[in-house]
Parts: C-alpha cells; structure tokens; sequence
C-alpha cells in the first residue's frame, strides 16, 4: 500500500541517493527492503539466514522504517507479540539526543506490541529497531490503500 511499505521503499530511496552523494567515513550502509513482513518476516528473516556469516552483530546495526507516510515520528524501545525482544540501547541513545533537538521534539519511543522487520535482526543478535510514524490515536493513515 501506499503507506504500508512504499513510504518506507520511498525512505531507502532517497536516504541511497543522500550517501550516493555524501558517504559516510568508515560506515558500510545496505539499504534492503524485504517482502513478506506481514507475513512472518519472511523477508527480512532470508536476509539475515543468508547473510548470516558476513555481517558482524558486533558491528552491525540495523534500523527498519515501516508505514512512516503520516502521523507521529515513533521509534521502538521494544517489540514483544512473540516473546520480548529490546531495541538496541545505542540506537534509543541516537534517537533520544535526536528527539532533544527543537526540530525533532515532536519524536517519540514506543513499546510495540507486534512484531517489524527488527525482530529478525534483534533474536539474531543485531543491535536494531523499528521507525514508523502512526497517529497520536495509534491509527496508521492509509493502511493499505493505494
């Protein structure tokens, strides 16, 4: 749908296009967009099965953005529809000075009671989280919708 995931599609393109330009020092970024989230995370799960021996959970983050076309900025502390599994602290430490800045104030944590493309990475030890932006009611705009 429109917002569940071609936003976040949407995202990875232009953020691919900002290091095109400006590379990162010293920082290897894959930008992935895995299918079948909804499903199982049978997307992202692949990824991680088949990238297992090449990337480092020591030195590996991961961030999933998911249906971040309306609504309040969020960012997971937590997922835990099957079992909990923690976002990494450093990646809450990155988003907490973020969301100190007068720009970005608007920018929330959130435990999620589902599950997001994070979880693959986070039961396989990967430092990870999940940003969305859903509404203050917790009503995702155009769920679905083209």
């Amino acid at each position: 749908g429109a917002n569940d995931n071609a936003s976040g599609v949407a995202l990875i393109l232009e953020v691919g296009a900002r290091l095109a330009k400006e590379p990162l020092e010293r920082t290897e970024v894959r930008l992935v967009s895995a299918g079948c989230e909804e499903s199982g995370l049978g997307g992202s799960r692949a990824f991680f099965a088949r990238h297992a021996g090449v990337l480092d959970p020591r030195t590996t983050l991961v961030v999933a953005v998911d249906t971040i076309a309306g609504g309040q900025v969020r960012y997971t502390t937590d997922e835990h529809m099957m079992g909990v599994t923690r976002s990494s602290p450093e990646l809450i430490g990155h988003m907490e000075v973020l969301a100190r800045s007068p720009e970005h104030a608007h920018v929330r944590p959130f435990s999620l009671g589902l599950f997001s493309d994070a979880r693959s990475a986070m039961v396989r030890g990967y430092g990870a989280m999940m940003i969305t932006a859903w509404d203050l009611e917790w009503v995702i705009r155009n769920y679905h919708q083209h």
